[in-house]
């Protein structure tokens, strides 16, 4: 049971920093995306390196995953099993708290001989704080796909198509605007070509 939830934490601080890393992370705008023509003159290996730099940065602040993640701290800073009479009722009660370490993002830290006396103690009362109808697993849960969701209506997935989500919706008006100006451009350009012609 220990290791199960000392694995669990583990996962769940890998997920905390990864997300952090990403929120946090610096874009390199040296590194715009490539066009057709530039990728024409690199060579594949050229193009991924380029195209890995490019990418770096593009979710700083990202709104959505700012929210995910404050909403998965206080998964775990609530009372998690509100039913639960026992006396192991949150997190902290069985020697797991969030680090001191403000820069860490909000990792766990297991305090193990407080969480192995807990085990010892009450085995019931210590899954149901994670496998209850409000146990922490369950929130996270409910975290995840409240999140996903958000994600797929601002970014879709690979069956969406671009007006079901926003993302989507703002490059088809991108387009409809480059279409509008090529046209408008192609008016300009037969307004001046009956002029020069009517000059000669």
């Amino acid at each position: 049971v220990y290791n199960n939830i000392k694995s669990f934490v583990d996962k769940y601080n890998e997920l905390i920093a990864g997300i952090s890393g990403k929120i946090g992370e610096e874009r390199n705008r040296n590194y715009e995306p490539l066009t057709d023509e530039e990728k024409e003159s690199l060579s594949e290996t050229q193009i991924e390196k380029w195209e890995k730099i490019a990418r770096t940065g593009l979710l700083r602040n990202d709104t959505t995953l700012s929210s995910a993640l404050s909403s998965m701290r206080l998964n775990f800073s609530d009372t998690a099993v509100k039913g639960n009479s026992s006396f192991y009722n949150t997190l902290s009660k069985i020697g797991i708290t969030t680090t001191s370490d403000y820069m860490a993002g909000g990792k766990l830290e297991i305090n193990e001989e407080k969480l192995k006396v807990a085990i010892e103690a009450n085995p019931d009362s210590v899954e149901q704080l994670f496998r209850g109808d409000e146990g922490v697993v369950q929130k996270l849960y409910d975290t995840v796909t409240k999140t996903m969701d958000n994600i797929k209506l601002k970014a879709g997935n690979s069956n969406s198509t671009n007006q079901t989500f926003t993302i989507g919706r703002e490059m088809d008006g991108v387009d409809d605007r480059i279409s509008s100006l090529q046209n408008r451009l192609e008016q300009i350009e037969s307004r001046y070509w009956k002029q020069f012609t009517a000059m000669e």
